[in-house]
């Protein structure tokens, strides 16, 4: 089986067109009980959504804004908290396509520092100059052989062409067609018509940003990079 990075690999050599690829390192923030400036109330909130996430397995965020529509509390820091965006640019670099290579990736993924990830962006530089992009989606439900079979039928209800990875707990798709800057906005309105099963949050934060990014690198708990299970 594939793994991540190695199908970035993959997918550039079957494309092309493709000149540039960008990669980042996103920022990872910390537990929102962190947060300065939090109340007793909010503090409360946050606890109850942990809670709620603990039952139903929805995102904590979700569960948390849940808890937050039905509560009298006021949650200024929480709310501002939500909106906060890392954009792709703080850590973007560019890699041309003769540097999309196994051992470039690994060499970078090998220096990464603790609690640092390397994501690749949907962002695509071509030859004739034109930005385009690869399709990438974030799932949220659990990983199962039952999941298995959905995650693919969702994928194909978008008419979306690539691979599906388990990411750890879930799913990534990495897609293997490019599609213009129109085009990509449209495939994540419709998939999150398929929210929770993909993550809402972050297809909010993508069209903040105008393009996709998913982890290729082991991380967080993880300690192998998403590795791939099916292509559509």
């Amino acid at each position: 089986m594939l793994n991540a990075s190695q199908l970035i690999v993959k997918i550039v050599a079957e494309n092309s067109e493709i000149a540039f690829i960008n990669l980042f390192r996103p920022r990872m923030s910390p537990p929102i009980q962190n947060e300065g400036g939090l109340s007793l109330a909010e503090l409360d909130l946050i606890e109850n959504a942990l809670r709620l996430r603990s039952s139903i397995s929805l995102p904590f965020w979700d569960c948390l804004l849940l808890r937050m529509s039905n509560s009298p509390a006021d949650a200024p820091v929480l709310l501002k908290t939500a909106q906060r965006h890392n954009p792709q640019s703080v850590s973007s670099e560019k890699l041309s396509r003769r540097d999309v290579r196994q051992d470039v990736l690994d060499s970078k993924i090998s220096k990464l520092g603790a609690g640092t990830v390397l994501a690749v962006s949907s962002r695509i530089e071509c030859h004739n100059g034109k930005v385009m992009h690869l399709p990438l989606l974030d799932f949220h439900c659990g990983a199962s052989s039952k999941n298995d079979l959905l995650v693919r039928s969702l994928v194909q209800n978008l008419n979306l062409h690539g691979y599906i990875a388990h990411s750890g707990r879930s799913y990534h798709f990495y897609g293997s067609h490019l599609v213009d800057d129109q085009n990509l906005m449209m495939i994540l309105a419709r998939a999150l018509l398929f929210a929770p099963i993909i993550d809402r949050a972050w297809i909010a934060h993508q069209l903040i940003e105008g393009a996709c990014g998913l982890r290729i690198s082991p991380g967080k708990e993880y300690s192998h990079g998403p590795i791939v299970i099916d292509q559509t």
